[in-house]
């Protein structure tokens, strides 16, 4: 096909919101072949388009042919604003070499761990990494665990939705393997723990303030909440609520960047601006709290709960609700 000795990757997008840079290769046979092949090429949920450039070099050079990142389907189209505005979001750091671009190793600051740690090694073999299948599982996972008679699991998580669930011994954990993967409708991806690394995520509480009072809407909330992540905890608008100018949306993003952008909304002609920011406060899953006979979580006056020895916060129990939703009460 050629090869290729020279790579860029431009720091700003195109006009179309995209990421594209430049690469050069020599001794390139078949120039439909070269377009054909990098427009094969996918990252993760990304795909390359390649355009050949118009004019070729002495002795059969293709010069910077333009590259575009686009997501599948239509998620670049949704992180489109309007009026020719875009929510920034960064995707990959500018000007990254190719070896960079193409290992997902980027330029920054370093920390060489030592190949022999091997920190909770005494966790190997007793615990099972897993991944749950809603924000509501995970609202009740303790109560799930009690009905499938695995309460004597230690239930440790590991951002997002995944969790370890560590037993007292290797047995006991196999045995509890074979029950968790009969529950598909409740966990995914279940595997004894070996001391494996696991894809970073995490939950993000997002306040969305400048919404209109005239079209604050559940849907509308959860649509603004699309554009930054996966929505697994919806909005819930309430028209008793004192205050109106801001509402909730919590959402799964694979990235520890805090979130802080304007979106916009078109609405009968009118552009909007809304802006997005993330709650600062410290959130604690409520797979930690034990659910009562009526269904509401076991949560103090004084917005506490004791689990197993561990004081626990609760940032916004009013929206939350008082029920597990999905599992103990309300739907989500």
């Amino acid at each position: 096909m050629g090869d290729i000795f020279d790579i860029f990757i431009a720091r700003k997008r195109d006009k179309d919101g995209n990421r594209f840079g430049f690469f050069s290769m020599l001794d390139v046979k078949d120039r439909v072949e070269v377009e054909r092949n990098v427009s094969a090429i996918r990252m993760g949920e990304y795909k390359l388009k390649c355009n050949v450039a118009r004019f070729v070099l002495e002795e059969g050079e293709i010069k910077k042919p333009k590259v575009y990142m686009e997501k599948q389907q239509t998620r670049v189209n949704e992180r489109k604003g309007f009026d020719g505005e875009y929510a920034k979001k960064e995707t990959f750091q500018a000007n990254l070499s190719y070896k960079e671009a193409f290992s997902g190793v980027s330029r920054g600051k370093l920390v060489s761990v030592d190949d022999d740690l091997a920190a909770f090694e005494s966790w190997h073999g007793r615990g099972i990494l897993v991944r749950l299948r809603s924000f509501a599982v995970l609202q009740s996972i303790k109560s799930i665990l009690v009905e499938m008679k695995l309460q004597e699991g230690t239930i440790r998580c590991l951002g997002g939705l995944r969790i370890l669930i560590i037993f007292k011994n290797k047995e006991h954990a196999a045995m509890a393997l074979d029950e968790i993967v009969g529950r598909n409708d409740l966990f995914s991806e279940p595997e004894i723990w070996e001391g494996q690394t696991n894809m970073f995520e995490r939950i993000a509480w997002l306040k969305v303030y400048g919404i209109p009072l005239c079209i604050t809407d559940n849907k509308v909330m959860n649509d603004v909440g699309n554009l930054f992540g996966e929505v697994i905890k919806p909005a819930r608008v309430e028209r008793d609520g004192l205050d109106a100018s801001f509402q909730f949306v919590g959402v799964l993003v694979k990235h520890g960047k805090y979130i802080q952008e304007e979106a916009f909304l078109k609405w009968r002609g009118k552009t909007i601006r809304v802006w997005v920011m993330e709650d600062s406060n410290d959130w604690l899953e409520d797979f930690v709290t034990e659910t009562k006979p009526d269904g509401g979580f076991g949560v103090s006056d004084d917005n506490k709960v004791d689990t197993d020895g561990v004081d626990v916060h609760f940032c916004r129990n009013s929206w939350f609700g008082n029920k597990a939703d999905g599992i103990a009460g309300e739907g989500m």
